[in-house]
């Protein structure tokens, strides 16, 4: 694996921090923000494991073609997260 693809997988491992949010979200049943939790740490993961900006070489490079969309998404999850 390219030194650049391992920086991104590292990033995107990153996301599991959305984990405790989320399982407490899950625990008092707040459905709607597990939800938003949950899509928010899938957008960030295929975001990231996208990524071509800074080292040029996504994880899986048949993903590279989505990157922006991804990061699109990523973006729009992120703030809904502030927001709410």
């Amino acid at each position: 694996m390219h030194p650049g693809a391992l920086a991104n997988a590292l990033v995107a491992a990153s996301s599991l921090f959305a984990v405790f949010p989320l399982v407490v979200a899950i625990e008092t049943a707040q459905w709607p923000l597990a939800a938003l939790f949950a899509f928010a740490a899938a957008a960030s993961v295929m975001q990231h494991l996208s990524d071509q900006k800074r080292r040029r070489v996504p994880v899986f490079a048949v993903m590279a073609r989505f990157s922006t969309a991804f990061l699109w998404v990523d973006r729009v999850f992120a703030y809904a997260i502030a927001v709410w």
